[in-house]
């Protein structure tokens, strides 16, 4: 029986598959995803050589736990720019009209998310230093 082989879109493994399960889904033996193979073509070590070159690494547990941490963080900064802007629009309001009191409630409000986040992020990121 002829075998083809694939890589698993979601983990980037190299497997090899008979050529009757080709269109066929299949679970990827490393990381039980289910996928649809499609066959790699070409010759062996230049196709080997291009697959590492665009593999993912895999992160370790501490990388992972860093990299979600930044989402706090950029969350952080959007909620920070959005309450700057409303302080802004209420310190124009106050010098036009009457109500600028709405502005600079929601301004604050923003910005005081803000500071709640960049304290998540930080905790996440203790967190992730205290693994071994």
């Amino acid at each position: 029986m002829n075998t083809v082989k694939a890589y698993c879109p979601f983990c980037q493994q190299p497997i090899e598959l008979p050529e009757s399960d080709v269109g066929q889904a299949v679970n990827c033996p490393s990381c039980q995803m289910k996928f649809t193979p499609k066959p790699v073509t070409g010759h062996g070590p230049d196709i080997d050589r291009v697959m590492a070159k665009y593999q993912r690494p895999h992160l370790s547990e501490q990388e992972s736990i860093h990299n979600f941490a930044r989402y706090f963080t950029v969350a952080a900064i959007g909620c920070g720019v959005i309450g700057l802007l409303f302080l802004i629009s209420a310190f124009i309001e106050s010098m036009t009209m009457n109500s600028w009191a709405a502005f600079a409630i929601i301004g604050g409000s923003f910005i005081s998310v803000s500071i709640w986040l960049i304290l998540v992020a930080q905790v996440i990121h203790i967190r992730a230093n205290t693994l071994k």
